[in-house]
């Protein structure tokens, strides 16, 4: 009998090896005095439709998904809370509502993003590992549909 951790476990790892090809390529991330915390932003059709029912991720070409992960010092994902939002150009403030997904050796927090082609989003988020300083990353992304 298939557990839901063990499914969850498959789908993770097919979704980390994509989000690290893509972060590995972009090299998004912010070094702090402990902690690298690594973001991206994908279009969520870039997932397979079974990842993201796996996940409860909605797909569709007008949502991107914010992965944000903490690692220490030696490469050690480290859990965290991580909150925050993002403005469009017009100024307007959304909340982004993160939450984790645990994996053997993985730990995620992410996000879904409605957008249209081409918005610009000004990212603010905090990050707060247990017994350790606030971080705060801030990023600019372009928003693109993607095709499904």
């Amino acid at each position: 009998m298939n557990t839901l951790a063990a499914q969850l476990g498959g789908a993770l790892a097919a979704m980390a090896l994509l989000l690290s090809s893509l972060t590995a390529a972009a090299e998004q991330a912010f070094e702090f005095d402990d902690y690298d915390i690594h973001y991206v932003v994908i279009p969520t059709v870039f997932l397979s439709r079974e990842i993201a029912e796996q996940y409860d991720i909605v797909r569709g070409t007008q949502w991107s998904l914010v992965n944000i992960s903490v690692l220490d010092k030696t490469g050690t994902p480290r859990r965290a809370r991580a909150s925050g939002g993002f403005t469009n150009l017009l100024s307007q403030n959304f909340e982004l509502e993160f939450r984790e997904v645990l994996e053997d050796n993985a730990v995620y927090y992410l996000a879904a993003v409605k957008h249209t082609d081409e918005d610009i989003f000004r990212f603010d988020i905090d990050i707060q590992v247990a017994n350790g300083d606030p971080m705060n990353i801030q990023f600019t992304n372009r928003m693109y549909r993607g095709l499904e």
